[in-house]
């Protein structure tokens, strides 16, 4: 198994689903924002999140292409903060 790199893959969180989204929607934005932040540690971002329903919510990573890719990347998630941050009145931090 030398040589085998992992490009992707897609994990299901079923608690972050359409009764979360209707009953706490801060919660919700701030799962997703979660979502986004989950898996760059071990070297992924979020290419695609899927709708989602009341099974749950889909997630597709991909690994990080290069160290600029990575760099853009937390670019990317400091302004969801920052989104999330205004929406919400909130003072989450990136770290």
């Amino acid at each position: 198994m030398d040589g085998v790199q992992v490009m992707g893959f897609q994990k299901e969180y079923p608690s972050v689903n359409l009764k979360m989204q209707k009953e706490t929607p801060k919660f919700y934005d701030y799962a997703i924002l979660n979502l986004h932040a989950f898996e760059t540690e071990h070297g992924f971002k979020v290419k695609k999140i899927g709708k989602t329903t009341r099974k749950g919510t889909k997630v597709t990573y991909e690994a990080f292409k290069s160290q600029e890719d990575s760099e853009e990347y937390r670019k990317f998630l400091i302004n969801k903060v920052k989104e999330f941050n205004e929406k919400w009145k909130s003072d989450v931090k990136v770290e």
